[in-house]
């Protein structure tokens, strides 16, 4: 008997040390969980690619980090799942200095998304003139259209952005070019723009 009792105290006070070692364990990993989860965030940052972590500075508008990565090496054509890329990026979240930064490393001027969506189009659906006036100043082509037909003169004349509708017509933009739909920059035009563009015409046509 007093050999069972010795046994079963002996099985009692080994759960015991377990148990103690496992609520130490525990309470260990919550009292550093901020610790860890940094540690997770640097490993998950380190995964990524270069082209990864440029879409991603980009879209957080860190125009240093962008410089670094271009330096790096980092493609700027470079396109993620969706067919994004930083410049179509940067040009609709009007970052005029990255874009400029973008083209001096080689971005293509008529990149576009997997929507067929380019940067010029960006820039002038959301009135970045200025953007508009950079990217054609670099070659954008004003004539380059989306797969249902529309082109970034589409995008200017509809968002009735002025300075963007003049900057495309001096670049050759066409307000008769229908999409799919028929319809064309000059018909989806809000008025100032219609008369922005008649006026344009009755200039020009005598030269």
């Amino acid at each position: 008997m007093n050999r069972y009792i010795s046994r079963l105290t002996f099985i009692l006070v080994l759960s015991g040390i377990v148990l103690l070692f496992v609520l130490i364990s525990r309470h260990k990993s919550v009292k550093n969980p901020t610790k860890h989860s940094q540690k997770t965030a640097a490993q998950q940052m380190a995964a990524l690619s270069l082209e990864d972590q440029l879409l991603d500075a980009v879209n957080q508008h860190q125009d240093s980090l962008v410089q670094n990565l271009l330096e790096q090496g980092a493609n700027p054509n470079f396109k993620s799942f969706n067919g994004m890329s930083a410049l179509v990026l940067a040009a609709g979240r009007g970052n005029h200095a990255l874009v400029e930064k973008l083209l001096q490393h080689g971005a293509d001027p008529d990149i576009s998304t997997q929507s067929g969506n380019t940067a010029l189009m960006a820039a002038a659906q959301a009135k970045h003139a200025s953007i508009v006036i950079l990217l054609l100043e670099q070659g954008a082509n004003v004539h380059v259209t989306r797969p249902t037909g529309e082109t970034a003169f589409h995008f200017a004349t509809h968002a009735c952005c002025m300075p963007c509708v003049l900057s495309m017509l001096k670049s050759g933009a066409d307000p008769h070019a229908p999409n799919q739909d028929g319809h064309t920059p000059l018909s989806v035009a809000c008025p100032e723009t219609k008369v922005l563009i008649q006026v344009y015409q009755q200039q020009t046509q005598g030269k």
